[in-house]
């Protein structure tokens, strides 16, 4: 089970903020009640002993954003005080209305999340095909639901779009997609079989057979496993996928391609981008 801790910095990035500078601590209280639905009074008690913690907790998650090619969700305006910016611009082109319209993308990231929180674990699958269709994919197969030999859904990508989750992986590529809607991290033993999985693919074992299709087999380019955590993945599983080749996402990864992409839904308000989520996720289930 995720701790408070966790818990919370999931809840942060669920949020939209209004503009100009924001107390964490006011908050951080209101994350206590919402996330962890804990009292008025406890939430006080909790937020004079912990504030500092979370906000280091927050710090360090910002730092990991920034790492792996993502929006960070602040920008520190007062390190003592504990105050921040949320969602600030990233982009340095003076283009004002071109800034304006890539910030008008990305606030709907939250909003995209709690959908993608509500959506069944079938969908979540149809939800890496959908993903994979904004990073460029042209090719993609949504398997059967069922124990297909660990393989959620196969997808080709000859040309990527511009998304942080393939970047430098080349082109073109094969990808091998499994997702995990997990309310706890993934841990190591998932990673090994998953790993266990891509062998067998690139090495067309006879149990794949029904379930890989021949326009994969006969495409060019490398295997790539991709293994998508709605809540993250453990330290140990991080490790082992690094080790293997293994690309790893979690659902802010999701969220971020999609809420960039100008080919989903670009002209609508972010509410009604976030609402379009379940038609477009039921595509790929021919709802």
């Amino acid at each position: 089970m995720a701790s408070e801790q966790e818990r919370l910095v999931r809840w942060f990035y669920r949020q939209n903020w209004a503009a100009g500078e924001i107390r964490f601590e006011d908050q951080l209280l209101q994350g206590c009640t919402q996330a962890l639905a804990k009292t008025a009074e406890q939430a006080e008690r909790y937020v004079f002993a912990n504030k500092r913690r979370i906000w280091n907790a927050l710090q360090k998650q910002k730092e990991l954003d920034v790492e792996r090619g993502r929006r960070p969700m602040f920008h520190i305006t007062d390190r003592n005080g504990l105050k921040a910016v949320w969602a600030p611009r990233r982009s340095n082109k003076t283009n004002v209305a071109s800034v304006l319209r890539s910030d008008a993308l990305w606030s709907a990231r939250p909003k995209i999340l709690r959908k993608i929180d509500m959506i069944s674990d079938r969908h979540y699958e149809a939800l890496g095909c959908l993903v994979s269709e904004l990073a460029g994919a042209d090719k993609i197969l949504l398997t059967p639901p069922g124990n297909e030999g660990g393989i959620d859904f196969i997808c080709r990508i000859s040309v990527p779009a511009r998304t942080h989750i393939f970047g430098g992986t080349g082109a073109p590529i094969r990808i091998v997609g499994q997702c995990k809607k997990y309310k706890s991290r993934v841990g190591v033993e998932k990673i090994r079989d998953f790993a266990k999985t891509i062998d067998d693919v690139r090495h067309r074992a006879y149990h794949l057979e029904n379930v890989v299709p021949h326009w994969f087999r006969g495409e060019k380019g490398p295997v790539i496993g991709w293994m998508i955590g709605h809540s993250g993945f453990q330290s140990g599983s991080v490790t082992i996928a690094n080790n293997q080749g293994i690309l790893l996402s979690d659902s802010v990864d999701l969220a971020e391609v999609i809420a960039k992409s100008r080919n989903f839904h670009e002209a609508l308000l972010p509410d009604d981008r976030a609402n379009k989520l379940i038609e477009s996720i039921g595509y790929y289930l021919h709802e």
